[in-house]
């Protein structure tokens, strides 16, 4: 029995896969052309890059919620994350406490 495949009893134990222990790849084509195109052309990889940003800034909106803070503009950067914190207390103060 090869000693990567036992069952471990920790995370300590688990040999990570190293080069040694990834499969060569295999590489198929399959050819569909768009009837949709005048040279059957498609678009690839642009879906992937689309929604990480948003769902990445919606995950920090949820974190800053409880400030009252949110971020609008893209990209997200940490001075925008403490620009957005300093607006939400200052907007805060401003406001009249509700008698």
């Amino acid at each position: 029995m090869h000693p990567a495949s036992r069952l471990q009893s920790t995370l300590a134990d688990y040999l990570l896969p190293g080069a040694a222990e990834v499969p060569e790849p295999r590489v198929d084509h399959m050819e569909t052309p768009s009837p949709y195109t005048q040279f059957g052309v498609k678009g690839i990889g642009e879906g992937g890059a689309i929604a990480p940003p948003a769902a990445i800034t919606n995950a920090i909106n949820d974190a800053l919620r409880p400030l009252s803070a949110e971020l609008t503009h893209s990209p997200v950067t940490p001075r925008r994350i403490v620009e957005a914190v300093l607006a939400a207390r200052a907007e805060q103060q401003t406001v009249p406490a509700a008698a």
